[in-house]
């Protein structure tokens, strides 16, 4: 279902469909938009730096295929915990570091903020923090049911 358009809702994105791969994923409804589509595209750096920062990092390309097997992108098994809306990472960074048995998810959607939050979990020294640029409208996306 496509939410209806008004001012501050998201852009309207279509109902995911079977995108024929093997692994039984659908396609999300938020996908990264490549910095080639961009008028200025070095007008904004994190908008590239976002792409190529790697762990823990990951683009919203990456993070809708761990929908399900979040272990995957932790490399581990642990309980998962979701922050949306991370903001430039403080919380989330010590979040990590307080808790090390369990695995943490930052959830954000500005380019600058994504990086700004993986530096700080790199500068943590925590291995078991990412964050996602993701549209928390779509969470369904990166989540079953319950």
């Amino acid at each position: 279902m496509v939410p209806p358009e008004s001012d501050g809702r998201p852009t309207p994105q279509p109902v995911r469909a079977d995108d024929g791969a093997d692994d039984g994923l659908r396609q999300p409804r938020f996908r990264d938009v490549p910095p080639s589509a961009f008028k200025h595209p070095d007008a904004n750096p994190y908008l590239v730096s976002h792409r190529t920062y790697g762990p823990p990092l990951l683009t919203a390309d990456e993070a809708w295929r761990h929908r399900g097997r979040w272990h995957e992108a932790f490399g581990r098994e642990a309980p998962l915990h979701v922050e949306i809306g991370s903001g430039n990472g403080f919380y989330l960074a010590a979040f990590a570091a307080r808790h090390p048995e369990v695995n943490v998810l930052g959830i954000e959607i500005r380019y600058k903020r994504t990086v700004l939050c993986a530096r700080k979990l790199d500068d943590a020294g925590v291995t078991n923090g990412r964050i996602a640029r993701y549209h928390a409208a779509f969470l369904d996306d990166l989540f079953e049911p319950g």
